[in-house]
Order: C-alpha cells, then sequence, then structure tokens
C-alpha cells in the first residue's frame, strides 16, 4: 500500500466527516458518500453542513485543494482502499443497519479494507462482520476488517480525532498495515485488541461517564431533601481532596450517553443480578424532572429558557434534556419562549436575549453556555422575576434559584464538570 491511501467514508455526520477532512488534511485522498443531497452538495461547495469547531475551515481548505469530495453514489466505494463505515446504528434498527450496510458491499472487494467506526452492540459485532464479509464475497477471517470505534466528545471532534489513543480491533489483535496507514499523521499511539474488546471499550467509556454524572445527580436529588446545597457541598468535597473529582449536578444528554451504556447489556440485562447502567440512567433523567417541578413550583404564566443543546457551548439538540423539559412546560399553560444563541446566526444576539427575557416571570438557565455567563449581569438586570439556575452557574442572590439545593441555597459554587 501507499504512504498515502485513497478512502471512502461511507456517511457524512458528525463522525463521519470531521475523520473524513482530517485524513484529508493528512494528504490522503478522501470520498464522502452520504444520501443527504443537500449535505453532499455543502460539503462540495467546501462548507461544513453542521457546526463543529474548525470544521468550516478544514472542509473549505481540503475541498479547495481536491483532497476532500462528496457524493450520494454507493458506487463510489469500490474506488477506494479503504472503506470507511460511520453509518447510525440506533438500537433497535440493528437488522436495517446491516441491510443497508450489506448493500455498499456489493461494490466492496475483497482486496478492500473495509474499517467499522459505527457504534454497535457488542453481541451483534461478529455478526455484522460475518454478514459484511458474505456481501463481498469472502469469510470473516479473510475478510480486510478493522473494528475502529470513535472516542470524540462533539464540539472537540477535530483536536481529539488528531490526540487521542485509537482503538483497534483486528483478527488476530495485532497491527494491521491499512489502518496504521491512517494513523502515521496523527498522535495518540493505537492500542491493538481483538474486534469485540475494542467495541467494549468504547462503550464503557461513555457508560462510566453516565455514571459519573448520575452520581452528582443522586447527590442533588438527596440535598434537595434534606435542605442541603448540592453545588456548593460537591464543590467543597472535591476542593484539594486528591480522592474526589465529582462532576457538577446538571441535566445530561446526548446521542452517546443515552444509548450507549445499554449496548453492552441489552440481549441478557433480565439475567443481571443488578443493572448500573439503568439506574443512572434513572437518576439523570429525575434531575431533569426535578428541574421541570422547580419550574411549576413558582406557577408562572411564561417563561424563558436559556439554552437549547445537550451541552455548553454546542447547538446540538438531538437527546437534548432541555428540549425534553421545554416539551413538558408547553403541556401546561405556561408560554414558553427559548433561545439557543450558539447556533443563532444573526448580527445581534442581545437583542434576541432581550426579546426572549421580556415580560416572563421566570427565567430558566437550562444550558449554561459561555455566552450567558458572560451576560449574567444583563439577564439579571432583563429579568422580571426569578432565576432557576440548573447548573450553580450564576452568582448568588435573592433573584437566582439554583435546582437541587431543597431551599434554593444562595451559595455560589465552584463548577466543575461537563454533562455529555
Amino acid at each position: 500500500m501507499n504512504d498515502k491511501a485513497d478512502i471512502c467514508v461511507i456517511g457524512a455526520g458528525r463522525i463521519g466527516l470531521p475523520w473524513a477532512a482530517v485524513l484529508a488534511d493528512s494528504g490522503h485522498m478522501v470520498t464522502c458518500v452520504d444520501v443527504d443531497k443537500d449535505v453532499v452538495d455543502t460539503i462540495c461547495r467546501g462548507d461544513a453542513p453542521f457546526d463543529e469547531p474548525g470544521l468550516d475551515d478544514l472542509v473549505g481548505e481540503t475541498v479547495a485543494e481536491g483532497q476532500l469530495t462528496a457524493t450520494t453514489k454507493r458506487s463510489s466505494v469500490e474506488n477506494a482502499n479503504v472503506v470507511g463505515v460511520t453509518l447510525n446504528a440506533p438500537a433497535d434498527q440493528i437488522d436495517s443497519y446491516i441491510d443497508i450496510l450489506t448493500g455498499y458491499c456489493e461494490f466492496v472487494s475483497p482486496s478492500q479494507t473495509v474499517i467499522n467506526r459505527t457504534t454497535l452492540p457488542v453481541s451483534v459485532i461478529d455478526r455484522v462482520r460475518a454478514e459484511v464479509a458474505e456481501a463481498v464475497g469472502t469469510s470473516p477471517t479473510n475478510l480486510d476488517y478493522v473494528t475502529f470505534p470513535e472516542r470524540l466528545a462533539e464540539g472537540r471532534a477535530i483536536e481529539e480525532l488528531k490526540s487521542l489513543p485509537k482503538i483497534v480491533g483486528t483478527n488476530d489483535g495485532e497491527q494491521h498495515a491499512p489502518i496504521e496507514v491512517l494513523l502515521n499523521d496523527l498522535a495518540g499511539n493505537p492500542r491493538y485488541v481483538d474486534h469485540k474488546t475494542a467495541m467494549f471499550i468504547k462503550l464503557i467509556d461513555n457508560a462510566y461517564r453516565d455514571a459519573r454524572f448520575a452520581i452528582a445527580n443522586q447527590f442533588a436529588l438527596a440535598a434537595d431533601r434534606l435542605g442541603v446545597d448540592a453545588h456548593r457541598a460537591i464543590a467543597v468535597a472535591n476542593d484539594d481532596y486528591p480522592r474526589n473529582d465529582i462532576p457538577t449536578p446538571g441535566t445530561v444528554g446526548g446521542k452517546c450517553l443515552t444509548k450507549d451504556p445499554y449496548f453492552l447489556t441489552e440481549e441478557w440485562v433480565d439475567d443481571l443480578p443488578a443493572d448500573l447502567f439503568l439506574e443512572a440512567r434513572a437518576a439523570n433523567d429525575a434531575y431533569t424532572n426535578l428541574v421541570v417541578n422547580r419550574v411549576l413550583e413558582l406557577d408562572p404564566s411564561s417563561i424563558a429558557v436559556l439554552g437549547r443543546g445537550f451541552k455548553r457551548d454546542l447547538p446540538d439538540e438531538i437527546a437534548s434534556p432541555t428540549v425534553d423539559i421545554i416539551s413538558k412546560l408547553k403541556q401546561t399553560d405556561i408560554n414558553v419562549k427559548s433561545i439557543e444563541p450558539v447556533s443563532l446566526a444573526f448580527r445581534d444576539r442581545d437583542a434576541t436575549l432581550k426579546s426572549t427575557i421580556s415580560a416572563c416571570d421566570v427565567v430558566l438557565l437550562a444550558v449554561d453556555h459561555t455566552y450567558f455567563r458572560e451576560r449574567e449581569t444583563m439577564i439579571r438586570e432583563l429579568a422580571d422575576g426569578p432565576i432557576v439556575d440548573v447548573w450553580g452557574a450564576f452568582e448568588p442572590g435573592n433573584d437566582v434559584k439554583r435546582v437541587g439545593t431543597g431551599s434554593f441555597s444562595q451559595t455560589k459554587p465552584t463548577l466543575t464538570g461537563d454533562n455529555e
């Protein structure tokens, strides 16, 4: 194989396109294949079809240099040395995922390398590999197949593609030349394991994060009952104590944390003596419900919700707890207004912030975006009623009521954590 490999990436979403752009920037010739013509057209114009720091510039540069292109033609996979798969695989649609994947494989030959970057249940890894091999026309043991799960945090994809350790699953758990070529220009040494272990590692990454946030939210639920300020208690517990790194309580969402833990156990969960993954998700969901209840206790006629995304400084609303909060509030007679400043493409976000808060009885700081933190004084001056602070982000005062304190304590904590 040449030092620079031609690669075709199936799927131009949040995993596929950043990977493709980084590979193209490293000198590889990369083609993205996606069924969405609008996405393909956007990439071919040199623009990113979604927000991800650094991605728009990287796509623009690599498209202009001829290193990156995009198409809707499935047959384009036959022209590559390496075929990377980043298709989405919802838990209840694995059969559909396999059908779509094997449809692409009719254009793949046994001489090509197939790299799977899709997150899958560990229990279906062997099945997917076998069905891909059958579609390609070879056996699973002879199929040049690599399991290369993504481990990226949305908002840091470009940076982490270049720096994080790479978990690589191969047939024998040993080094694999094609993937080595793709990783040569990136930091973060690869760790080689078998296929199942590679996917297992990816899943425990997110199961662990979800559980960490869950314990913080469980503390907040207990503190709320006891009339203790959970935010302050956690901040003091962490302060200069080497055995604590407790996250800040807050809403927890995103596509990965709400899905990946179940991929470890879903087929035999009823046989387990305990299901920590289910309990962790229940604790995180309970904190979201606590936010709703605290708002309803104030009996507002109208509310301004600040932020709609699932994570600080990102606009992505998929699997966002705030979207769920807004939906529940709208089921009442409350008039709900909201603003997501990270995604707003207009000149004067401050004017929109003012119009959103204007005439509302309550303000809900649902996502602690930097934009809101930097405008704390403005928000407090605009608010006609109490501010319900989900994250403990604002300075204490009679106008700020923080979730997870029972009596809405007024002591400001030191913030840690980022719940996704």
